[in-house]
């Protein structure tokens, strides 16, 4: 989960900065919490639409089985980010 707009990237990644959306098109983010317009001056609301989307994917992952959890970890992580 993110919950910024952008993320600055580091001189090793070659610098910059990356749009969130470009993150979760590549598989480096699951979702993306909405800041209206700073999640720092709406602090209870920001917290409230984290939670509910903490609470969504576990919810998510507690309906799988074991084995389904790990293979799907395991082919997220092997490929994060390649295409970026």
């Amino acid at each position: 989960m993110s919950h910024t707009r952008s993320v600055l990237l580091g001189q090793g990644a070659g610098g910059g900065v990356l749009a969130v959306s470009a993150l979760a098109e590549h598989g480096i983010v699951d979702r993306i919490v909405a800041e209206f317009p700073d999640a720092a001056l709406e602090g209870p609301a920001f917290c409230r639409r984290l939670a509910e989307s903490v609470e969504y994917e576990l919810s998510a992952l507690s309906g799988q089985d074991a084995g389904t959890r790990l293979h799907s970890r395991t082919e997220k992580f092997r490929t994060l980010g390649s295409a970026l």
